[in-house]
Formats: structure tokens, C-alpha cells, sequence
């Protein structure tokens, strides 16, 4: 089992990683995903963190506002998106994978890409959980980017 990757995962969520073929068996509300399934919809209303200006292999999806449409039991998050593989992370400073996959196997080089995003969520957590919880538009996606921008972590 790929222990790196294992500690991202809240306890209670993980069933199995299967590092012969890389795929992830994982539960979420009380149902089981593989990284093949996805609950919920995707990207609407996000925010998209240019890899590039990011300096990331991964797309960051962030929610503006998200508390306002979400159910009280979901966590703030942020999407992390790499080839046709989408992971939903826990906002905090040590995120935790919530959710994700999308009919693919995860190679090695994609699971440290998404090791890579998980940490710049959680060395910017409070940026994002600002964006998440903001109601009225006084941390919009501009504001995202620019405090981003002058913490060095988005060109």
C-alpha cells in the first residue's frame, strides 16, 4: 500500500489503494466509490487555477461562495483535476481526500501531481476556505487570485 498517499485520506473513508494498479476504493455519506465514480456535480461556479500560474501539474477548482449551496454535512472543498481525474479535498491545513476519480487509473506520476496540489490547498487553506465561505462577494474569485498572487503562490 503507497503509505504517502494513504494519509490523506480520512480513516473512516479509505477501504483500499491497490498500488499494483493504482486504483482507489474509498466511501463517502455511507456509500463506497472507486476512482472511477464521482458523487455530485463537477465544476459548476468554480473557480480554475491555471497549472501553469500555479506552478502545479493539476487544475484547482475553487468553489466562490460554496456554503451558500451546499448541504450543511459537506465539508468546504476544492476540486484538484488532473488528465480526467477529479479529487475533492477537505479545506484545512491538512486536507483530506473527500471524493473523487473519473474512469481512469491513477499513475504514480499523477498521484504525486495530486500529492503536489493537495499541499498547495493546504498551505493556502485559509485563502480558499475565505473564498468558500464568502457570501457577499467581498472575496470573490479576483480576490482569490490576487492574494495568491501576493502570497507568491500564483503568478
Amino acid at each position: 500500500m503507497n503509505n504517502d498517499f494513504k494519509d490523506i485520506f480520512d480513516d473512516n473513508e479509505l477501504i483500499e489503494i491497490d498500488e499494483k494498479d493504482l486504483e482507489i476504493r474509498y466511501q463517502w455519506n455511507n456509500e463506497e466509490y472507486e476512482n472511477d465514480d464521482y458523487p455530485g456535480d463537477v465544476f459548476q461556479e468554480m473557480a480554475n487555477l491555471n497549472p501553469r500560474k500555479a506552478g502545479l501539474g493539476v487544475q484547482i477548482w475553487a468553489e466562490h461562495g460554496g456554503i451558500s449551496r451546499n448541504k450543511s454535512d459537506v465539508l468546504p472543498r476544492v476540486k484538484i483535476s488532473i488528465r480526467n481525474i477529479v479529487i475533492s479535498v477537505s479545506i484545512e491545513s491538512g486536507p483530506k481526500i473527500l471524493a473523487g476519480g473519473d474512469n481512469s487509473k491513477i499513475k504514480h506520476s499523477e498521484l504525486n501531481a495530486l500529492k503536489k496540489g493537495i499541499e498547495y490547498v493546504g498551505r493556502n487553506w485559509d485563502i480558499f476556505l475565505n473564498h468558500y465561505m464568502d457570501t457577499d462577494f467581498a472575496f470573490d474569485d479576483e480576490a482569490l487570485f490576487s492574494t495568491l498572487r501576493s502570497r507568491g503562490e500564483y503568478r
